[in-house]
């Protein structure tokens, strides 16, 4: 009988499919590795000898690299949370090592793009989290590594601009317009994170908006309110001076609903 014991969480991937040519083994994460993961340490990880993807806790919690929680959460994106700018870079190098070596296998160009991208249950990005909990430097680094990060919008319909402008956070609002192409600007209610920066009185951060697609000022909310009308609501001469000038002047004729 003691042949037959299972053993869970323990499995030769060679068992798995009948590919006897593989043998990685998935093993419990030790609990060394889980607490250095959840303070933000990388050293200790820097002498681990195994493949980090197949590390996990007891209850399947979550491996070092792409396996989520039960909340769709990566730990890329934990660690984007508490703004652990190393752990973050030395995720997102695993994530590009383990692809590069996937390649040589012949798997897809793109998978280590999609583990970096890989969304919450709500829809949330690693950039998400970087800027709802206001880390500027992890926010860079996401960018860089992909800037199309910034084109992803969340369950609520909120763009990592959007939040930015929300949260009136002009520092990485400004990040991500000056290192993205074409950031999205989408939030819900058909607001904008321009309508955002009009709403918050920001005038640098509707400026630089505006500087990157002037278009904006014709967009409309659910209620029909563009730019214009908020800035005219909250008394705001210099947003509405600047909304007014001559590309734009056409938006004076725009009604609400």
């Amino acid at each position: 009988m003691a042949d037959s014991q299972a053993f869970p969480e323990t499995q030769l991937a060679s068992e798995i499919n009948d590919q006897p040519e593989r043998k990685d083994i998935i093993t419990f994460m030790d609990a060394k590795w889980y607490n250095a993961a959840a303070e933000g340490q990388i050293n200790p990880f820097k002498h681990y000898a195994g493949p980090l993807d197949l590390l996990r806790t007891p209850n399947k919690k979550y491996s070092p690299t792409s396996e989520p929680n039960i909340k769709g959460e990566t730990p890329l994106h934990i660690a984007a949370r508490l703004g652990h700018k190393n752990i973050v870079e030395f995720l997102i190098h695993s994530i590009k090592k383990a692809q590069f070596k996937d390649l040589e296998r012949g798997a897809e160009a793109s998978t280590s793009d999609k583990m970096l991208k890989k969304t919450s249950t709500d829809e949330d990005t690693a950039l998400h989290e970087a800027v709802r909990n206001n880390h500027p430097q992890v926010v860079e680094i996401l960018i860089r590594e992909n800037p199309e990060f910034a084109n992803i919008a969340n369950a609520a319909g909120e763009s990592p601009l959007y939040l930015a402008a929300a949260r009136e956070n002009n520092s990485i609002a400004s990040k991500i317009l000056k290192i993205c192409l074409s950031p999205a600007y989408t939030g819900p209610n058909g607001r904008t994170a321009l309508h955002e920066a009009v709403i918050s009185g920001d005038a640098d951060l509707t400026r630089k908006m505006l500087d990157k697609n002037s278009s904006l000022t014709r967009e409309q909310d659910k209620e029909g309110w563009t730019l214009l009308h908020y800035a005219s609501y909250f008394n705001l001469l210099p947003i509405v001076e600047m909304l007014l000038e001559d590309d734009n002047k056409s938006a004076a004729y725009i009604g609400e609903n």
